[in-house]
């Protein structure tokens, strides 16, 4: 599919600051308009075009929303060097800072990891595995508060009124949404004098996990 830059996508292109948002919506061509943004300046021409001032490719960053964007994004610079006659810059896509502001991060504290004490294999969790690790935190937690035992002496406030009445899903459920929502359970947190045996129980056993 031929692709031609509007005025708007032009000035997308030539702009020469170091930090540029491209914002727009699905199918308004973002991504091809990055695309030639990075051409332009690294010295490819874009419709006989290209910057007089050029930079290295690896000087580059483009943060996406997604890592399907990233991965069109990539897509399309590749294929356009490749076009352009630019294969060694081609073969060096995969290797620049192009991907989610997740993906980013995580490239610059590994990089920079012996700086911080970091460990330098360090890996940005996907968000499922987030997710899983959070639930498998919780159900730690939740089977803890119940081999602690409920009516003994040292035993959470509340597990007893907790578990009478809810099961252990429905409140390992209400702690990972709460552990989710950490503005709602400041708010909530704020005012534990008002909740209730049950409504603490959950409050504080989240506040372990």
């Amino acid at each position: 599919m031929s692709y031609t830059p509007n005025d708007q996508q032009w000035r997308v292109i030539r702009e020469a600051t170091d930090h540029l948002l491209v914002s727009a919506g699905a199918g308004t061509g973002k991504t091809s308009t990055v695309v030639d943004h990075i051409l332009y300046h690294i010295g490819v021409p874009v419709e006989g075009e290209c910057s007089g001032d050029p930079i290295p490719l690896r000087d580059i960053a483009a943060i996406t929303f997604t890592n399907a964007a990233a991965a069109d994004l990539k897509r399309g610079l590749r294929k356009k060097l490749r076009d352009a006659g630019r294969r060694r810059e081609a073969y060096l896509v995969d290797t620049l800072r192009i991907g989610t502001i997740h993906a980013f991060c995580g490239a610059i504290l590994r990089e920079f990891a012996l700086h911080h004490g970091g460990h330098p294999d360090a890996q940005v969790l996907e968000e499922g595995e987030a997710n899983a690790l959070a639930s498998e935190a919780v159900r730690d937690s939740m089977v803890a508060a119940i081999e602690e035992g409920t009516g003994k002496e040292g035993a959470m406030p509340g597990l007893d009124e907790l578990f009478a009445v809810r099961s252990f899903k429905d409140v390992a459920d209400d702690v990972g949404r709460l552990l989710a929502e950490s503005d709602r359970l400041a708010v909530i947190a704020g005012n534990r004098a008002d909740l209730d045996a049950r409504e603490g129980a959950i409050v504080d056993r989240k506040s372990v996990v």
